[in-house]
């Protein structure tokens, strides 16, 4: 028997993932508003209430919805999960990418595309907005 050898691992791309998210992270400025994507994709993360391993009131859970979001001047992955009763949801900035144990990397890329698109749009806003303010200005200081 046979067993297929992968060229890649879920690790490996992750650590790519968070060169990716850097990289773009760098390029990005923080006057704009924060916002959700709206494609949504598979991402496990393991969460927990903070009590030590082996504590008789010790739970553990798991988030499975991964979504792109901007975030103070950041992309990052917005995981939430299902259960009401435990914490729904946590933001991942690239430094926590470790945390992710599975996620559906194609799905990803076009909720990043998504996301950047959305990105730039409300920044051409934004410069829009801020021609026309210092139009104004302009305006008001010939006039004195």
């Amino acid at each position: 028997m046979e067993m297929y050898e992968r060229k890649y691992t879920t690790p490996f791309a992750l650590k790519e993932m968070e060169k990716l998210f850097t990289m773009i992270n760098e390029k990005l400025t923080d006057d704009i508003n924060n916002f959700d994507g709206i494609f949504t994709f598979f991402c496990k993360v393991k969460q927990d209430n903070g009590r030590l391993w082996g504590d008789f009131n010790y739970r553990s859970w798991y988030i499975t919805v991964g979504k792109v979001v901007y975030r103070d001047g950041k992309f990052a992955i917005k995981v939430r999960g299902t259960d009401e009763y435990y914490e729904n949801s946590e933001v991942l900035y690239p430094t926590s990418f470790g945390k992710i144990e599975k996620i559906e990397f194609d799905k990803l890329i076009d909720a990043l595309n998504d996301v950047i698109a959305s990105y730039n749009e409300k920044a051409k806003e934004k410069d829009v907005s801020i021609e026309n303010f210092i139009k104004t200005v302009e305006k008001y200081i010939g006039d004195a």
